[in-house]
């Protein structure tokens, strides 16, 4: 089955476009914006405006399922934001105008309008300082209208609001009602969930205590059914945003967020084909049997350096998977990368949103060789002047030694926040010559995990004193434990393994005053 529904407003401009059927919607192509393995957002020129698209790879038997049981009909996870988000404009709520929205050829699509002036709300609390008060105020009798309508939104994040100044006040926007709902009277068990997920994606920088009490204060006093007991509502939500703050991607908002042009991704050739803005003119400088796989055996893989007189060095990683489970997981769980590759291009973007420098994504692209055998390939640029960080290390006075090792402790935590392992090793991290900047130079060595951060750096910490680093004493680890901590204290388990470096190193010292006697 194959639809297409417009908005009023946009058919005229939609139709001089060439944009009627949902084939002529899915074949737009635009720097990708943010997105997961199954579907993707792009933005598109739509005449005089910009727009966003919205793109299901394949609609999911599943979804279909889901949204028939509540009610929805049998239709995509696009079909349904689109009609969620009609009721919401017609509801007066703020929200991204629908376009279009339509499903064909086993996938599915949603076009919005872009919020002309509009800025994610952590920005504008960092960038209006003076103002976080009473836009704390206007937001909470907002989102009390919305609970008041019967929406639930469910992911509600900060960077899934944006917030525009207008001249008696704030416009909010509310993004990615994917999962959302309406229902006749929503319980306050959902409204928490709202809330908590707005708090535990808000740094402490920047809304203080004080302004989260002035919104829970104005949100009370904008329902029509103020609880009984509000102290006991409060403590239950700050129970609930600790609870969600143990999550990695709730982690992840929690950092500062990026340039609007940092992680631009373009597709291409059939969705077969990503590149950054940057990588479009390496990679068509680059000759073109570098990206053919003759010379890669089938189930394994190459890392090879291409030099260039005329710019930097480059990388790029072949790879021959002849496995096809990953697709048939895709099909019957949760979509999964087509390659390892992928994955791996996921790493450097996600450590970029922690700070941490990482090579420079260039492009990737995969295509089927047949049935059960893909072809990968990864192109990246690596910081230039990067020594070995052992190199760098031994070769530093005690003081720049010393902070070396709390850079890279703090950084190891970092990554560990990020929901990965692995980042311990000496041989993932390089020091750039000039800057002096920690540089993780082999992301392919970390390790995805689910356990918590807390959880992963006990462990490391306590084989930390059982664990031989060549060349390092008790007191090099001691710098790298106080990086790793910085200003959170220490637990019992981070104590026995302290006590354990130093007992360790007094009897290293005892060892060689009896050796010397």
């Amino acid at each position: 089955m194959s639809f297409v529904e417009m908005h009023p407003d946009y058919v005229a401009t939609l139709r001089r476009q060439g944009l009627a059927a949902a084939a002529d919607f899915l074949r737009l192509q635009g720097p990708i914006v943010g997105g997961h393995p199954d579907r993707h957002v792009i933005q598109v020129a739509l005449a005089a405006e910009t727009a966003y698209l919205k793109k299901e790879h394949r609609t999911s038997w599943r979804d279909r399922l889901a949204h028939w049981c509540r009610g929805d009909g049998w239709v995509s996870k696009s079909t349904r934001e689109g009609r969620l988000l009609r009721e919401l404009e017609n509801a007066g709520i703020g929200c991204p105008r629908v376009i279009a929205y339509g499903e064909g050829g086993g996938r599915a699509f949603l076009l919005l309008r872009e919020e002309p002036g509009a800025v994610e709300l952590r920005v504008y609390l960092r960038d209006h300082e003076a103002e976080r008060f009473q836009l704390a105020a206007a937001f909470g009798r907002e989102l009390a209208r919305l609970h008041a309508a019967g929406f639930q939104h469910r992911d509600l994040s900060s960077k899934h609001v944006l917030v525009r100044r207008t001249t008696t006040g704030w416009r909010f926007c509310l993004l990615d009602w994917q999962r959302g709902s309406r229902r006749r009277r929503t319980r306050w068990r959902q409204r928490l969930l709202d809330l908590a997920t707005l708090d535990a994606t808000l740094a402490e920088t920047l809304a203080p205590r004080r302004v989260r009490l002035l919104f829970w204060r104005h949100y009370l006093a904008g329902l029509n059914d103020a609880p009984a007991h509000p102290g006991r509502l409060l403590r239950a939500l700050c129970r609930l945003s600790a609870a969600l703050q143990r999550k990695r991607r709730i982690r992840e908002l929690r950092q500062p967020p990026l340039a609007s042009e940092g992680q631009k991704l373009i597709w291409l050739d059939g969705e077969r084909l990503v590149i950054t803005p940057a990588g479009r003119k390496t990679l068509e400088d680059l000759p073109a049997e570098l990206l053919q796989p003759a010379n890669v055996r089938p189930g394994s893989s190459e890392t090879i350096s291409i030099s260039n007189k005329d710019g930097p060095e480059l990388r790029l990683t072949r790879r021959v998977v002849r496995r096809p489970w990953p697709g048939l997981m895709g099909w019957f769980g949760r979509p999964a990368f087509p390659t390892p590759e992928f994955e791996q291009a996921a790493t450097i973007l996600r450590l970029e949103r922690y700070g941490i420098a990482v090579p420079r994504l260039l492009a990737l692209g995969h295509r089927r060789l047949c049935w059960r055998q893909t072809f990968s390939f990864l192109l990246t640029q690596p910081i230039a002047d990067v020594v070995d960080w052992r190199e760098y290390v031994a070769g530093a006075s005690p003081r720049q030694r010393h902070e070396v090792l709390r850079r890279t402790g703090a950084a190891v935590r970092r990554i560990h926040e990020a929901g990965y392992d692995g980042a311990d090793l000496p041989a993932v991290w390089g020091v750039e010559r000039t800057s002096g900047t920690l540089v993780l130079v082999r992301p392919e060595l970390l390790r995805r995990h689910r356990r918590s951060p807390k959880s992963v750096g006990q462990r490391m910490l306590r084989a930390l004193g059982r664990r031989r680093w060549p060349g390092f004493n008790a007191v090099d680890r001691w710098s790298f434990v106080l990086g790793y901590l910085g200003g959170s204290g220490t637990t019992r388990a981070v104590r026995t393994g302290l006590l354990a470096l130093v007992a360790k190193q007094r009897r290293t010292v005892v060892h060689a005053k009896g050796i010397a006697s």
